[in-house]
This record gives structure tokens, C-alpha cells and sequence, in this order.
């Protein structure tokens, strides 16, 4: 962000195959995975995954923005816990089935290099690995290979754990060091300020929805303005269906 100012064009848009109706951003135009998007959740898009790296739903990508989370919310400090699960199980949930569905390789790749960490705050992203790892290992014992995905019906087949071992806690750890330095430099230090913006986005986004959905797939520009300083967004309308200021 630019001196605390980062402004985003975006669309609204119509997924093909879920009907899901929301808001993308046109330099996200090229991301075959994302989804439409307004509301809650918008603003982890925009806030941690934006941060982080150049797309969503791969599996190293989002292994980076729970580490920007970790930034943004001290921890998860500042979200609600959840009444059974930890901070790190909460964030681990779903993660070692979609590792793999993504890739019958279950390769983790190498995470690009990280810097501005303090040890403190390594100490502490360990202490968090260990068990976000742990929660990983123990859902892909459960969820993949308790199940035969074989096409042939049953088998005795047993696919060898990608979480487990030095190497793969290495590289989980590492993704989550770049995502957590990322969004400690993007934000200049102020997790608050990026964490409150992340909620105006989810509020200011899903108002806007409501008042321009008839622009769905007209390719009108909207343009969202985030003010890391005052904490405010702001989401213009496009002057004519064809976004033409």
C-alpha cells in the first residue's frame, strides 16, 4: 500500500457453474480459481490473500494467507474462538483434503524467502506450525485415507501422509513465515488497521451488492478505495454500464 492508499477496480461478475454472484477484481482477471465474492470473506481475499501472493485456492497460496491472518489478528487474538476447536485446528480444518484433491502428488512446494520477522514472533509461528501441522496429519489420516477413492471400489490401498515428517513441517512452516511477512510489511506493522479494514471491506462490499447487483456481468468498473490510516473503504459505482468515468 502506497502511503496507507490502495485502490482496486473490480466487477461484478456471475460464476458459470455455482451462480455465485459477487465482486472481482479485474487484476484477478486471469485467477481460474476464484470465485465471485461480497460480504464476509471478501476482505480476506482482499486483505490476506492480497497480501500474499497472485491467486486463491491453491494449496502453498492459502497456507501463505493463514500466515498473513496470523498477522492481521494477533493470533486470532482478535477473532471469536471457536467453542471446540483451537485457532490452529480452526484453520487446519479442510486443509489436508484439499491438498489432496489438488494433486494426487501431495508435493508441497518450496516457500519463497521471508524477512522482518522477529524472534518472538518466529517463536510464536512455531508454536502455531506444531499444531497446525498436527491438526493437517491427523484430518488426512481420517479423511483420506480412512476412504478408498480408488475407481475400482474397495481396496487395501494406503497413500503415505504428505504432512508428515522434518521436510513437509519445514515447508508449512515456511509458507506461513513468508504470508505472516508479506502482510507485516504490506500493512507497515498495524495489524489492527489491516484487520479493521478487512471488516469495512466485508461490510462496504456486501451494502454495495445490494444497491448494484443489476450491474452483474456488464462490465461496469467499480472502484474500492482502502485508507490503511483512517481505516475507511469506500466503493464507488460506475458513472454508466460501461465503467467510463
Amino acid at each position: 500500500m502506497r502511503n496507507g492508499i490502495r485502490v482496486i477496480k473490480m466487477q461484478i461478475e456471475t460464476h458459470d457453474d455455482s451462480g455465485i454472484v459477487g465482486f472481482v477484481p479485474v487484476m484477478w482477471g486471469t485467477w481460474t480459481n476464484y470465485l465471485p465474492s461480497s460480504g464476509q470473506g471478501f476482505g480476506h481475499d482482499i486483505i490476506e490473500h492480497g497480501a500474499c501472493g497472485k491467486q486463491t485456492g491453491a494449496f502453498d497460496e492459502e497456507l501463505a494467507a493463514h500466515g498473513a491472518v496470523l498477522f492481521t489478528t494477533e493470533f486470532l487474538a482478535t477473532e471469536n474462538a471457536h467453542p471446540i476447536y483451537t485457532p490452529a485446528q480452526s484453520l487446519a480444518s479442510g486443509m489436508a483434503s484439499s491438498q489432496y484433491q489438488e494433486s494426487t502428488v501431495n508435493y508441497i512446494r518450496e516457500p519463497p524467502k521471508h524477512r522482518g520477522i522477529s524472534w518472538d514472533e518466529r517463536r510464536q509461528l512455531k508454536e502455531f506450525a506444531v499444531e497446525y501441522v498436527g491438526a493437517m496429519m491427523l484430518e488426512y489420516a481420517r479423511e483420506v485415507n480412512d476412504r478408498c477413492y480408488c475407481d475400482e471400489g474397495e481396496c487395501d490401498c494406503e497413500r503415505i501422509n504428505p504432512f508428515e515428517g522434518k521436510d513437509a513441517f519445514r515447508r508449512i512452516f515456511g509458507w506461513l513465515l513468508y504470508g505472516y511477512s508479506r502482510a507485516k510489511r504490506t500493512y507497515k506493522g498495524d495489524c489492527c488497521g489491516a484487520y479493521n479494514l478487512k471488516k469495512e471491506i466485508d461490510r462496504e462490499s456486501k451494502k454495495a451488492m445490494g444497491h448494484f447487483s443489476e450491474y452483474a456481468d456488464s462490465g461496469a468498473i467499480f472502484t474500492m478505495r482502502l485508507d490503511l490510516n483512517t481505516e475507511e473503504v469506500t466503493i464507488k459505482p460506475p458513472r454508466d454500464i460501461y465503467g467510463e468515468w
